[in-house]
């Protein structure tokens, strides 16, 4: 519990897993020595859902739900809100993969003692989709034709929404809850969430590099890049780097670790009632924050766009080098 006017400003800091609120008044010395102690301090160990958004200008709002009820503060700025969010997320993943490790460890000890123990094994497959880790502890994916396809429709979709100003249309979340809800209930469960992360990379991915490599193929080709050089210099601002970055990102959520870290983030902003299920309306609140944010979104817009005007000048190249093809 916090003791003070709520109005007041606190100085806060975490130490370990605490995060602790401080009266600004205080001496570090004294702190330092243990004669002076903060007003509150929060386990972070104990956060489940971590919510921060703007309530009103200069008055940002952080909420760190728990199993008994949850505890708020607020800050002045969006980027102050986003850092303590990211901060209580961030501990929240540790937390989780230390709890995972242990777990892990003592089956792995049950197992040496009694040799019947078996570990059960979460789902990996459905339909014609399935996964698995390769040697290099990178994703390795098959999705069935109909759910790629079905994906990449609604995240052209979103795409376009982005492109037009707009935000994600709620409807494409809800097609996407509909199509992984493999067991035709009212809920998806932690094993069809995780599915649909997947399987979103991986179309996100597989398009992405298609269209790179229809660039290096067709737009910047040798003999372009001989005529003229400076081709090359654009082509690498507009489209060439900007794509690296966004397929260093795939890549590295692919990554184990990577995918793992989003995944845990992921079930505890969706699982509100932290029983393993997710509702549709949790699921189409909370989806285009953390599958398809706007942020990620419109690096993929910038993207497309940049490879769509590169060919756009490839032709229009193509066309003064070769005017009478326009003829025949």
């Amino acid at each position: 519990y916090l003791f003070g006017r709520a109005e007041e400003p606190y100085f806060a800091r975490t130490v370990g897993w605490e995060l602790q609120f401080w009266d600004p008044t205080t001496e570090s010395r004294k702190a330092a020595m243990g004669l002076a102690h903060p007003v509150a301090a929060i386990d972070l160990r104990a956060v489940l859902h971590v919510q921060a958004f703007k309530v009103r200008d200069e008055f940002f709002q952080v909420s760190l739900s728990m199993s008994e009820g949850a505890f708020i503060f607020h800050v002045r700025t969006s980027e102050e809100a986003d850092m303590w969010a990211q901060c209580a997320a961030q501990a929240l993943i540790q937390y989780t993969y230390i709890k995972q490790a242990k777990w892990q460890e003592g089956i792995d000890r049950a197992r040496d003692i009694v040799s019947h123990v078996e570990q059960a094994k979460p789902r990996m497959e459905f339909g014609a989709g399935g996964a698995a880790w390769n040697e290099g502890l990178q994703l390795r994916f098959q999705v069935s034709p109909e759910r790629e396809a079905s994906l990449r429709r609604i995240w052209i979709q979103c795409l376009r929404a982005v492109a037009d100003g707009g935000a994600p249309p709620p409807q494409a979340f809800a097609e996407m809850f509909a199509l992984y809800n493999f067991n035709m209930d009212t809920d998806l469960d932690l094993d069809e969430l995780e599915t649909m992360l997947k399987e979103l990379l991986i179309v996100r991915r597989d398009e992405l590099e298609k269209a790179m490599a229809f660039q290096r193929e067709q737009v910047v080709t040798p003999d372009r890049i001989m005529l003229n050089p400076d081709a090359l210099v654009l082509w690498r601002k507009t489209v060439g780097d900007p794509g690296d970055q966004i397929l260093k990102q795939y890549e590295h959520m692919l990554q184990r670790q990577g995918f793992k870290s989003r995944a845990v983030l992921m079930r505890s902003q969706l699982d509100t009632a932290h029983d393993n299920q997710v509702s549709l309306t949790d699921f189409v609140y909370g989806a285009p924050y953390l599958l398809l944010s706007q942020r990620e979104l419109f690096m993929e817009v910038q993207f497309f766009r940049g490879c769509a005007k590169m060919r756009q000048e490839f032709l229009e190249d193509h066309e003064k080098e070769e005017p009478g093809c326009l003829q025949q």
